[in-house]
């Protein structure tokens, strides 16, 4: 069965990865990845973009300000994806 969630939770996560591209130095790896990712919350799979994007600041170490980790914690909590900050060990990337 496939969850549909609301409008407000996939332009959330895409304001977040938005803001994460906005911020990454020009000409950055990171920033196709993450482009990919608003693609699947913009196709109704934030949760799995939520969860790719745990791996995608492991794999090229993107730091994340106090404020991007709290909000991936709420994202990923209304996704029913509480785990997820835990899961990828995110808390060591923040400055």
């Amino acid at each position: 069965m496939t969850t549909r969630f609301d409008a407000a939770v996939e332009s959330d996560v895409e304001g977040l990865l938005a803001e994460l591209r906005e911020a990454a130095e020009p000409g950055a790896l990171h920033v196709a990845a993450l482009r990919s990712l608003s693609d699947l919350a913009r196709n109704g799979e934030p949760d799995t973009a939520m969860d790719e994007l745990g791996h995608v600041v492991e794999s090229f170490t993107i730091p994340l300000s106090r404020s991007q980790y709290d909000t991936i914690e709420e994202l990923a909590t209304r996704l029913g994806e509480p785990e997820i900050p835990e899961d990828h060990g995110l808390r060591r990337f923040v400055f």
